[in-house]
């Protein structure tokens, strides 16, 4: 059985009642999938009140461990993964953190100025915030 325990900046992040930390995993691979739930090959929910999700009968191999819960000090939601490989079957518990993170947000503004430039605010993973400006060309063709 493996345990994986979620983490923001070294705390737990526990399940709750109404929002449960939710586990995602790929079977065979290191590399992540992406976000979308339906990319991955098993689902698992965690119990409240616990720190932890369970995920049972996993045989010895590679898997990329996507996960999702609710920070009640940030009060939002925040996910993380890992790449594992396990080399037993069974029998012990295996545990592991999952660092996680405010999650993407895209496009939080945008702004046209005129018809020449446009400009995306990006906000990433409480780290980073940083603007790209683009500017457009508009050329006229002559007849």
């Amino acid at each position: 059985m493996v345990a994986v325990f979620p983490k923001v900046e070294g705390r737990a992040v526990y399940n709750l009642e109404d929002y449960r930390d939710t586990a995602y995993v790929k079977f065979n691979t290191h590399a992540s999938p992406g976000i979308n739930a339906s990319n991955f090959d098993l689902v698992v929910a965690g119990n409240a009140g616990e720190d932890h999700v369970h995920i049972l009968n996993l045989k010895c191999g590679d898997y990329y461990i996507y996960m999702t819960g609710l920070d009640t000090i940030l009060k939002k939601r925040v996910s993380g993964g890992i790449a594992i490989t396990l080399t037993q079957n069974y029998g012990t518990e295996v545990d592991y953190e999952v660092p996680l993170n405010e999650e993407l947000t895209n496009f939080i503004k945008s702004e046209r100025n005129g018809n020449q430039d446009f400009k995306i605010n990006f906000s990433f993973q409480r780290c980073f915030n940083f603007s790209i400006c683009i500017h457009f060309m508009q050329e006229r063709w002559q007849q």
